[in-house]
């Protein structure tokens, strides 16, 4: 991530300790529009330390470095049923576009299975 000079670290301190970090990376797509699209590939904030504004000053700061490489749109993943982190994107404008669905190998060679037997 450091190495990236298409990415951005950033560390959120108080008393110049950490309380939380980010990182965004820009990315070019030739087949789809937007062409150039910033990605927030990881945000934390400390528990004691969230709804302070952090996590809104970090978003502001990987935002900036987006619209400096030249992104139209910015784009991440959370995990479902995060509510915290659901509620605050929300509220930065954040809409849902795309569903992942994951499923152990194991229980999907079973679930093969039974379609077999049903065909």
């Amino acid at each position: 991530m450091l190495s990236n000079q298409d990415g951005l670290v950033l560390i959120a301190e108080h008393d110049n300790r950490p309380i939380g970090f980010a990182y965004g990376s820009v990315t070019s797509r030739e087949d789809y529009t937007p062409a150039t699209v910033g990605f927030i590939n990881l945000i934390y904030i400390n528990e004691g330390h969230r709804r302070k504004g952090t996590g809104t000053r970090m978003v502001r700061r990987l935002t900036e470095f987006f619209k400096a490489h030249g992104a139209e749109e910015a784009n991440l993943n959370y995990i479902k049923g995060n509510t915290q982190g659901e509620n605050f994107y929300r509220k930065l404008g954040f809409e849902v576009v795309k569903v992942t669905a994951n499923t152990p190998i194991e229980n999907l060679e079973k679930h093969l299975s039974v379609q077999d037997h049903d065909s």
